[in-house]
């Protein structure tokens, strides 16, 4: 197999996919701070950070789910491959079911603790959350499954779908509840049609003989209530390093989402709107690097599996994340009302202090992101838990001081300069 065929054209697929992506979760927060009131965009802000930091530790088993697929498909292990899926299944299925039935229970609480006046809004919130939380299985299985075209296509789908009909719905005047309805229905449609993939994928596959000789959805849902019972009954261990990497996203996905969903709970709601878009534009210096990291963990891995040195390596990511990240938050320290106007139509003169401290927080961010990315890479991983204290003393910080959106700012950037600092240290001893 030539190297076009085995390693170019199924990862320009997934680059592809990734880009549309973000290039559509970018016009989508253009398009609902434009379209929203602060107030409104506060509360949709804070349901989408309180979703992305909930499913992380599902989204990491996507990483998981990939490998033992992969594996099984090396040996031809056909059979086992469609029992490890519908196991997986049934297990996220269930978590998802019984996620769900918490949400319907204690859906005035979540929408008291996030300062909601509509308990309505929770219910899509929690359905999204479901079917977010299967996604990754379906995902991690086409993977795996070695069918990046598919992979590629059904990421972008997801954020097309999320990005057309959330801003059709606010277009036409449906709020932050037609937003929610919206992305609920896209995330069902991008997850019924990754299912249709994978069955697909599974029954071009020679069929394994058996006592039931199922073919299309049959094939792919057959025995499913069996696998359920069975995955209820059994333990499921996590690999040491898989743990340890969950740890260490899910503590950076709190340090960039956890600081939204508390100002929406402590601050007034105008503030924790004005508060919402501020964090919006001063992310966008987390994005200017962003494909360096995707880069920098395969070639680190690769590095230390062949013994070579790392740590040049690390030293060269930091230097060019510090470059282009530093000239993103330079201008936006300098001329916020010039990137508020650029990304929301609009420069709110209380967002203008708020993007001035977090574009520099988000630096700092954005240089501990790499120092992360570069200890999974290595499997350093007991180096990730300045990154757990980290995030426990951000949330911690936000609880003792929220007097103001301001207070929150400077809690969330003082932290990440922290782990910035922890990141450069990890540079020059290892």
């Amino acid at each position: 197999m030539s190297l076009l065929e085995e390693i170019i054209r199924p990862g320009i697929w997934i680059l592809l996919g990734t880009a549309l992506v973000n290039v559509a979760n970018l016009l989508y927060q253009i398009g609902m701070v434009r379209f929203l009131s602060p107030v409104q965009y506060g509360e949709l802000n804070a349901l989408m950070a309180f979703l992305v930091v909930i499913t992380v530790p599902a989204c990491t088993a996507q990483t998981t789910v990939s490998q033992t697929v992969s594996q099984q498909l090396a040996q031809k292990d056909l059979s086992r491959i469609h029992l490890f899926i519908r196991k997986m299944l049934a297990t996220f299925g269930l978590f998802g079911i019984a996620g769900f039935a918490a949400v319907v229970i204690f859906r005035h609480s979540i929408a008291d603790f996030l300062q909601l006046d509509d308990p309505g809004l929770i219910l899509p919130w929690g359905a999204a959350a479901f079917f977010f939380l299967i996604a990754p299985v379906a995902l991690g299985s086409l993977q795996g499954l070695q069918q990046f075209f598919s992979f590629g296509a059904n990421t972008a789908l997801g954020g097309i779908l999320k990005l057309t009909l959330g801003i059709a719905a606010v277009w036409m005047g449906r709020g932050v509840l037609g937003a929610m309805n919206a992305f609920w229905i896209g995330a069902l449609l991008t997850l019924a049609i990754a299912l249709i993939q994978l069955n697909g994928a599974l029954y071009r596959m020679k069929p394994v003989p058996s006592e039931r000789q199922e073919k299309g959805w049959l094939l792919f849902f057959s025995g499913w209530m069996e696998e359920a019972v069975g995955v209820l009954r059994s333990s499921w261990r996590v690999p040491h390093y898989t743990a340890w990497a969950a740890a260490g996203i899910f503590s950076y996905t709190c340090l960039t989402n956890l600081d939204v969903v508390l100002a929406k709970h402590y601050l007034e709601p105008q503030q924790a709107g004005y508060y919402a878009i501020s964090a919006m534009v001063a992310r966008m210096v987390l994005f200017l690097p962003s494909a360096f990291s995707i880069i920098f963990f395969p070639k680190v891995a690769y590095a230390a599996a062949r013994g070579e040195p790392t740590q040049p390596l690390l030293t060269k990511i930091l230097t060019i994340t510090a470059l282009l990240s530093g000239a993103g938050a330079a201008l936006l320290f300098f001329m916020p009302a010039l990137g508020l106007s650029i990304l929301t139509g609009k420069a709110h003169s209380d967002c203008l202090s708020l993007v001035r401290i977090l574009s520099a927080g988000m630096l700092g961010m954005a240089l501990a992101n790499v120092g992360l990315v570069y200890l999974l890479g290595v499997q350093k991983v007991r180096k990730i838990i300045p990154y757990l204290i980290g995030a426990a003393a951000q949330a911690a910080g936000i609880v003792l001081f929220h007097q103001s959106a301001l207070s929150v700012a400077w809690v969330t950037s003082s932290i990440a300069w922290l782990l910035a600092l922890y990141a450069f240290w990890v540079a020059r001893r290892g």
